[in-house]
């Protein structure tokens, strides 16, 4: 009962894990996605503030 009960957990998980690796996305969301990747917008000042901030404490 024991290994029934390991395998099929095993199963499951490998199940979930496969999926949660993989994005489907429709045909509107695939041409948001490449158009915002061939034309990045602008980062904001918020963000400019967070990537210093990290920057500064890989280097401490």
């Amino acid at each position: 009962m024991t290994d029934f009960v390991i395998a099929s957990v095993h199963a499951a998980a490998v199940r979930t894990i496969e999926d949660m690796q993989s994005i489907q996305l429709t045909k509107q969301e695939s041409r948001a996605f490449a158009e915002a990747m061939l034309n990045p917008r602008e980062p904001t000042d918020r963000l400019r503030t967070a990537a210093r901030r990290y920057i500064e404490t890989l280097e401490t």
